[in-house]
């Protein structure tokens, strides 16, 4: 009984210094900002098919809202922003989504399918202020398509 009360603490020991080893060190600023924009000229919202979504969240869970906006207004708690071809067709043909708050993982999934005259554009992605893609959308003819995924992290 003696040796199972031990082996019971030593357990014990090891998994409380495993939890607090694998904990995060709150002084040790971690994440990323993140600046996405799109610029889409020519979409015709009865036609064309437009859907840009950025998603995005903290490992920890701790997510602080609001966590995007879009051309400078706050998106309030929401941990993604999407985007549809009838956002492209007014007066406004380019988007800047922005992260308020750092963030451990993006999600940026985009698809452009053109159905008429030809779409032009592009997608621009910063992150901490440097570009890491950049992106010329050139959609010739009927039936063409800028499809991708991207994933981002730290």
């Amino acid at each position: 009984m003696k040796t199972m009360k031990t082996q019971f603490k030593v357990l014990l020991l090891l998994a409380v210094s495993f939890i607090f080893s694998c904990s995060s060190n709150d002084d040790d600023p971690k994440g990323s900002k993140y600046k996405i924009t799109v610029t889409l000229n020519n979409v015709n919202a009865t036609d064309d098919f437009v859907s840009i979504v950025a998603v995005g969240g903290n490992i920890s869970g701790n997510n602080t809202f609001p966590m995007w906006q879009v051309n400078g207004l706050n998106q309030p708690l929401t941990e993604s922003v999407s985007l549809g071809d009838t956002d492209f067709t007014g007066a406004t043909t380019t988007y800047v989504i922005e992260t308020v708050n750092t963030l451990d993982l993006v999600e940026l999934g985009t698809q452009i399918i053109n159905y008429g005259e030809d779409l032009t554009g592009s997608l621009k992605v910063e992150k901490n202020g440097s570009t890491i893609i950049n992106e010329t959308i050139n959609l010739v003819g009927d039936d063409t398509d800028f499809t991708k995924d991207y994933s981002f992290d730290n």
